[in-house]
């Protein structure tokens, strides 16, 4: 993106695509994500020299997939209201 692109006007126009979408479709999301082979041990390796972090645009995922394994992150949070997305992002937005 390389500034390129008004990555908080687009954020907020893609989450707002996803108003009235059900937790539990988020949920069989998450369900489906699986860390390749070795990932383990590359993050052990990380974090034995230096500060490891995983950033991404959706909050929801990146804390389910950094705390088990014990490295920060950063994500924007979606809204909801809890049965659904209302569409929103909590401020601050994390950007480039």
């Amino acid at each position: 993106m390389r500034g390129e692109l008004d990555f908080e006007g687009r954020l907020i126009q893609r989450v707002g695509m996803l108003k009235g979408l059900k937790l539990d479709a988020l949920e069989c999301t998450y369900a489906r994500v699986r860390l390749n082979p070795g990932a383990k041990s590359l993050l052990a390796t990380m974090r034995a020299t230096a500060h490891t972090m995983l950033v991404s645009g959706v909050r929801l995922f990146t804390q389910r997939v950094a705390q088990p394994r014990a490295f920060s992150e950063r994500g924007n949070t979606l809204l909801d209201d809890g049965t659904a997305l209302t569409g929103e992002v909590a401020a601050p937005i994390l950007g480039r």
